[in-house]
């Protein structure tokens, strides 16, 4: 018969009334203890919640008052974007109405600049002009530059392409034009050279100016070798001339115009420039330039 199998088991001491009472009094106390974290985790869980679903409010609050003041703000600025877009629109139509009247007034032949085949015909008829009276050909420049100012306007404002190549290729034409008329007047002044003499030098010199430009016109008739340049003193202009060129028959024009005549031309690159200063404006035959000219 086999041996029986030995069994050890350690039990503990064996607990009194009191302390199994204690042990459940700790028991119930950890138990409580817990009852009453879960239930202030959970009261401030729920308040936190009512918290952020007050703030929440509040912004929805503020962001629907920003959104009526923005609204009010914006209908503001509308009405009064209208009053300014109505009181410019009174102020442009009575400013063209204006220019019309003194036109009117004026009766002269200044074309309407939106008009093209007016402007063209202005060109063309003054092109042809025979007139090469400086003073004459002075006041007629006075009234292409006026021109040129108001195809400039409507320039600004066009917003059609073509509107604005026919704006760009007119204010190019007077411009040249005008160039080409002041190089006229300046081979007619030097053909009568020997009516502006020089008493002290005996050479041709002459100042002509009104209120767009400045003209400033020298011809060496004497040909001294001593002469080293001369100031036009009534303009304040000058120039300094070479040795080599002193005993030249050469001219020298200075001419300082009062108005923008370069910058439209350098941005209109791209349309073909002819330099009337080479065309004669009577028959389109070349002009050789025999003076120098500043």
């Amino acid at each position: 018969m086999a041996p029986k199998k030995a069994t050890s088991s350690k039990k503990g001491p064996k607990l009194n009334k009191a302390q199994k009472a204690k042990l459940q009094q700790e028991d119930e106390e950890r138990r409580l203890r817990e009852e009453e974290e879960v239930r202030v985790q959970a009261e401030k869980e729920e308040q936190e919640r009512l918290e952020r679903e007050r703030k929440e409010k509040e912004l929805e609050i503020l962001e629907l008052r920003d959104l009526d003041r923005r609204e009010d703000e914006l209908n503001e600025l509308r009405h009064l974007l209208e009053d300014n877009h109505t009181a410019v629109t009174k102020w442009k139509t009575d400013a063209e109405e204006k220019v019309k009247w003194e036109k009117y007034m004026q009766s002269d032949d200044t074309p309407d600049p939106t008009v093209q085949q007016d402007v063209n015909r202005y060109i063309s008829l003054w092109r042809d002009d025979p007139e090469i009276n400086i003073a004459l050909v002075l006041k007629q420049c006075k009234v292409a530059l006026q021109l040129i100012e108001e195809l400039e306007v409507l320039l600004r404002e066009a917003t059609n392409p073509q509107e604005s190549l026919k704006y760009q290729e007119a204010i190019i034409n007077l411009q040249e034009l005008v160039h080409a008329k002041h190089i006229l007047t300046t081979e007619d002044a030097l053909k009568r050279a020997n009516a502006n003499i020089d008493t002290e030098t005996g050479n041709m010199q002459t100042v002509v100016k009104d209120d767009n430009i400045t003209l400033c016109l020298w011809a060496n008739l004497k040909k001294n070798p001593r002469f080293k340049g001369l100031t036009f003193e009534e303009v304040g202009h000058g120039f300094e001339l070479p040795k080599q060129l002193a005993v030249s028959g050469i001219a020298v024009r200075i001419l300082h115009t009062r108005y923008d005549h370069l910058s439209l031309l350098a941005r209109m690159t791209h349309l073909r420039i002819h330099t009337p200063s080479h065309r004669s404006l009577m028959g389109g035959e070349e002009i050789p330039c025999r003076y120098s000219c500043t």
